[in-house]
């Protein structure tokens, strides 16, 4: 998580305080939330020129998904 939020301050120029969304316990206050953290941070990395090595969050859960799904058709 720390390089997560040193990469959006650095390349955002954002405040800690937004990327952590510590500013959301306040009214009307701005904070960015861990999906749009983790697009940023993708998008950061493909402008970069780092291609992703394994499966993308969404990815993922439907991974499980099949799993589980499997796993109650074999009960």
């Amino acid at each position: 998580m720390p390089v997560l939020i040193d990469a959006l301050m650095h390349e955002y120029g954002q405040p800690l305080e937004y990327i952590t969304g510590r500013e959301l316990g306040h009214p009307g206050a701005l904070g960015l939330s861990m999906a749009a953290a983790l697009m940023l941070y993708t998008q950061t990395a493909l402008r970069r020129g780092n291609e992703p090595t394994g499966p993308d969050y969404l990815e993922r859960e439907l991974i499980a998904a099949r799993k589980r799904a499997r796993e109650q058709a074999a009960l």
